[in-house]
């Protein structure tokens, strides 16, 4: 082996016996070997290591073969990465931290150091005013807070306001899951949805109100919707458009304008109808039911006198009021047991009744017939009536005429039409067959004016 200063150091050895030899550690490389040559020796950190003539330096790493191997085929090349944890469940490819770095945010709790780079997608805190800024979709930090200064939670919970912001906010959501938009609207109910101006509260529930100055305003109006301007409703499930209408019941339909619908069940559309009743349908201009249910009008200036009347309104004269120039359709029924003259009356209980001051010319058809169908007959009778202030100035002018007579039976049936003095009424009164009850209906149209 030579001379050397390292074999059987302390160990006390034969001479030139050497079963180990030691390295003193060495902070740098010692000078490099005659050309075809090697030096070996340990570094200051204690790895084996050798030096070759041109002064490369190869260090001994410890450890099993399978994983020196394996580290080797794991190596990376610089410069062909393009990933972290490639394959894993949290793979980042270089384009993504790329991108996160390229639209960093710079501000005075940033950390500077040699890998922050600064571009022009850079923002600095406190002059950012806008997303996506140059993009397809950009939003300004003006219009953020123009939204948020205009959506506001409620009084009640889950309610919302959306208005006018800031001190001229006149919007108010007392009740729960309310919404309510606009100026100066009040839901003060539960459930409602309010937009719009000058809307008086929204007492009610399940509420839908719309347009200016609308009112479901009392704590039992519920399940409305009302759209237009100055609507007043009070009951539930009605739906109201238009303007100035007034409402007070249940489930009507009023479109148009200065409406009046008081009752139940009503579909009223034009203007300025006075409807004041139930179930009752009304079109047209400036036509009034005066509380009669069960009515139909359409057209103009309609005048209802009756239940279950159907009237076509032709308007006024010049001095005529409400009724003076229509028609009106109406049905009266009666069941004849025997030969015992019955009056015909309007469902279920009401007389033909007629209006104050006015002359009609009527026209009847009627149809009757037994249960067998073995007597039937069919007539129609045309005639003139008027009727003054009271009732007892009813009278028939001339005698009314039986046009014609359809009769199978060629039994004693009659019918006749007379002035009921008692009721201020057109009377129709049938007489059946002895002991055979008898299905009687009238159709009865009657051309009005008024008398002067």
């Amino acid at each position: 082996m030579g001379n050397s200063t390292f074999f059987n150091r302390g160990q006390g050895a034969a001479e030139n016996e050497s079963d180990f030899m030691e390295h003193s550690l060495l902070g740098a490389p010692p000078t490099v070997p005659a050309t075809g040559a090697i030096r070996s020796y340990m570094d200051a950190t204690g790895i084996p290591s050798t030096i070759n003539a041109n002064g490369d330096v190869v260090k001994y790493i410890s450890g099993a073969q399978v994983d020196v191997d394996d580290a080797v085929s794991k190596k990376h090349a610089a410069g062909t990465d393009q990933g972290l944890d490639t394959g894993g469940a949290n793979a980042v490819t270089a384009a993504d931290v790329k991108s996160a770095v390229d639209l960093k945010h710079s501000n005075t709790n940033d950390h500077a150091n040699t890998l922050d780079h600064s571009n022009a997608a850079d923002h600095t805190q406190g002059t950012d005013t806008g997303l996506d800024t140059g993009g397809t979709n950009p939003v300004t930090a003006a219009t953020i807070k123009g939204v948020t200064d205009l959506v506001k939670p409620g009084a009640g919970a889950n309610s919302a306001i959306v208005g006018t912001g800031g001190a001229g906010h006149l919007n108010t959501a007392a009740g729960t899951c309310n919404i309510v938009g606009g100026n100066d609207n009040t839901a003060a109910g539960n459930n409602n949805l309010v937009v719009g101006e000058d809307h008086a509260t929204v007492a009610g529930n399940d509420n839908i109100v719309a347009g200016k100055a609308n009112a479901a305003s009392t704590s039992g109006s519920h399940y409305n919707s009302i759209t237009g301007e100055s609507n007043a409703v009070e009951g539930t499930h009605n739906l109201v458009s238009g303007y100035s209408h007034v409402v007070t019941g249940n489930k009507n339909a009023v479109t148009g304008n200065d409406n009046i619908c008081i009752g139940n069940n009503n579909h009223v559309e034009g203007s300025t109808n006075d409807l004041q009743a139930s179930d009752s349908h009304c079109e047209g201009t400036a036509n009034s039911s005066n509380g009669f249910n069960h009515v139909h009008m359409e057209g103009k200036n309609c005048a209802a006198y009756n239940h279950i009347q159907h009237i076509k309104g032709g308007g006024l004269f010049t001095d005529g009021d409400p009724g003076c120039c229509q028609v009106t359709h109406i049905i009266a029924k009666a069941i004849t047991p025997s030969d015992d003259p019955v009056d015909l009356l309007v469902e279920p209980t009401y007389y033909i009744t007629l209006a104050q001051f006015k002359i009609y010319a009527f026209f009847i058809r009627v149809l009757t017939t037994s249960a067998d169908y073995a007597a039937a007959q069919h007539a129609t009778i045309a005639g003139m009536i008027k009727r003054g202030e009271l009732a007892s100035t009813t009278a028939l002018i001339g005698t009314p005429v039986l046009v014609n007579v359809a009769d199978n039976t060629g039994d004693n049936i009659t019918i006749e039409a007379t002035a009921d003095t008692t009721n201020g009424a057109l009377k129709v009164t049938a007489t059946g067959l002895h002991d055979t009850p008898m299905h009687w209906v009238a159709y009865i149209e009657m051309v009005e004016t008024l008398s002067f």
